[in-house]
Formats: C-alpha cells, structure tokens, sequence
C-alpha cells in the first residue's frame, strides 16, 4: 500500500502535477526533510503553483544545493533559513504554507517556535489560536529594541495579543511588530536590506562597492537571523556565512508559466528566471530623475519582456494568441502610460527607476534637489 500523501491544490489547467510530499514530512524544501538531504541537490528551475500558472526559481551556481547551509539547523530550535524561507514560496512564506505544516505537525514544525512564530513568545506549545497571525496571514514576528537614544516615544495604542510593547530585564523597551519574512531570492537587485532597511549596514548606492556592500549586509542579516530567530548560542562563521550568501544571490525567481498564456519565454519572449538572471543592475540604473552614474538618458521604453507577442501570427499555439497578446499590451501600456505628480513638496528618492525584467522597484542616490 501506498504511504498516504499530502498535496497542493493546483488549477485543473496546471501544466504540472501538484507538488506532494509523504503525509509524515515537511512540504518541499520547507525545510529539507531527510529525503531532499540526501538527494544534496535537485535541478534548476523547480516549478511550483501559484494562483495563475507556475513560479520558478533558477540558480546560477546550476542546481539548488540543499547541502548548503542555508537549510541547515545553526540554532538551538531545529530553525535553519529555509523554515521560513520555502522554495514553493519563491523562497518567502504564505500562510497557505503554514497551514499545511500545521495541520501535518500537529504544530510541532520549528517553524512555529514561540521565539517568533506566535502572536508572543509566551505562547504554549501547538496552540494554533495563539499563532493566529501566521496561520492566517503568513506574518512572523519581529522584536525591537528601542535605543535608549531614540528621539521618539514607542506608545501601544491597540495590542490584542499583549506583547505589542514590554521590557526586556534590563527596562528597555521591546517592539513586536508582524511582517512577512522577505524573499531570499532576486537579491542582486537590491537597495535595502530588509523593509525597513535595519541590516543595510554598508549602503547600496554605489556601483563600484555595491557586490561587495551587499554580501556584507546579507552576511549581517544572516547571522542576526541565526542568533535571533534560530535562537542560536554563537554567530555562524565567516565561511558559513559566505556560502549562506553565495546561495541566495545565486538565486532568480519569476513567473515561468501562466494558465492563460503558457510558457513566458515561448514565441519570441523572455519571461522567466532565467532570463532574470541575466539581467545587468547598478544603483542609479535608468533613472527618469537623472541619478544614472554613467550618465545614460532615462528610457521609459525599457521593458520589453514581451514586445514579440504584441501581433503573433497564428500558429499550433494558436490558443494562447489573445492572451500572449493581452500581456504584451499591458507591458506596453505599463511603459508608456504617462503618471502626473502633483501637488507635492518633495519627491522622495524611492521606486523611481526601471529595470526591463523588474519594472520600477528600486532606490537610488538623489540628484541634487530632488530629494
């Protein structure tokens, strides 16, 4: 007899077979079961569902190595980096996820380690109320400390759960706060590490220092999650920080097929994550405000993923020609759509420049005056 098996829900027009998982482990590389370890590594481009087709990530060091120590426990909770960071979720989290892991753990998975993975630490053990917030929104939370430097006051107006704001031993104050943890995946194009910036502690503005300041704050933000959320008694090494680093940035993720559409990178087009990982970025890259450091003019014309399906001609896809072309006319009309700003002060330096496989997403440095 077969062992019984757990799965995702798919779309029935799913190019793939849902991904499944014996009943008895963890989801796919969430972290890796025994059986993902000893595998030590699975192809390129493994695709997962999402609500419209299929998500893919690519690894230019050629494979996903699940021997790195980014899925190995470096904590005294069992926690590595991939209990939070799933490979079927674009390397982030979705509360679907963990109400999977949930229910086939009964709420013992590590993932759901009081330290973070409860409305507040305190919480008892497999108390799925008490983890509301990630079972229902996917959301971790995060303590901390206001400096006793701050020039500002922390004041809890609503705290249902009781933790909003406390005191550490030492009378400090500690901030809970619930975001969704980040994905570890497209890290090459970034200009802060972490929403709020906290482990952008070398500045990501400069070409020339850009690589090496963004290894330096991934390092940092590595280790502060191993001795924070892995609860950890000593910081990781150099060494297995460094290669924790050379996984993550070795990373692409994107949309690799649409129900509608099929294959992104079919007929012309370059959708997907391999053509991601291709993708040239420098702080400062085709910025409309006049921030590019090699001086190039601002192309408001720069993302051209899908200009081929803007008139396909009919062929044996013949079936995906309207939405082929439905994509393309949206990428056009995301280009060339003029946006007024008015009635403002002050433009901030923020999602200002265009990528042509990412859109506006990034920061820059301000040109004088336009900050």
């Amino acid at each position: 007899m077969r062992p019984p098996t757990r799965c995702l829900l798919t779309s029935p027009r799913s190019p793939r077979p849902p991904p499944c998982w014996p009943a008895n482990e963890t989801p796919p590389l969430g972290p890796a079961s025994g059986r993902r370890l000893a595998a030590e590594k699975i192809g390129n481009q493994p695709g997962f569902r999402d609500p419209s087709g299929t998500v893919s990530t690519y690894s230019t060091n050629g494979a996903l190595d699940t021997g790195n120590p980014f899925f190995q426990s470096m904590g005294t909770n069992g926690r590595s980096c991939a209990s939070c960071h799933l490979t079927s979720d674009a390397f982030g989290l979705s509360a679907t996820s963990a109400q999977v892991r949930f229910a086939a753990s009964g709420g013992t998975d590590r993932l759901f380690a009081a330290v973070d993975g409860a409305n507040c630490p305190s919480a008892a053990p497999s108390d799925a109320a008490a983890r509301s917030l990630l079972l229902n929104n996917g959301l971790i939370r995060v303590f901390l400390l206001v400096p006793a430097s701050a020039q500002f006051t922390v004041e809890a107006v609503h705290d249902p759960y009781g933790c909003a704001l406390v005191a550490d031993p030492q009378g400090a104050q500690i901030v809970s706060v619930y975001p969704r943890p980040l994905p570890t995946t497209n890290l090459s194009f970034l200009s802060a590490v972490m929403f709020d910036g906290r482990e952008t502690s070398a500045p990501l503005t400069n070409a020339g220092t850009f690589l090496a300041n963004l290894r330096t704050d991934l390092a940092h933000q590595a280790m502060d999650a191993t001795l924070g959320q892995a609860q950890a008694a000593a910081a990781p090494s150099d060494a297995t920080l460094a290669q924790i680093v050379d996984f993550e940035l070795a990373l692409f993720t994107a949309q690799e097929t649409d129900d509608a559409a099929d294959i992104l990178n079919a007929e012309g087009a370059n959708g997907g994550p391999g053509a991601l990982a291709d993708q040239g970025f420098y702080p400062g890259i085709n910025d409309p405000l006049g921030g590019n450091p090699t001086g190039a003019a601002f192309d408001p014309v720069s993302i051209t993923i899908y200009t081929p399906w803007l008139s396909l001609p009919s062929s044996d896809n013949g079936r995906y020609k309207g939405a082929r072309e439905a994509v393309a006319r949206g990428e056009a009309l995301f280009d060339t759509h003029p946006v007024a700003i008015t009635d403002v002060t002050r433009l901030i330096a923020a999602s200002r420049f265009e990528l042509p496989l990412l859109g506006s997403n990034q920061d820059s440095p301000d040109p004088e005056g336009a900050s």
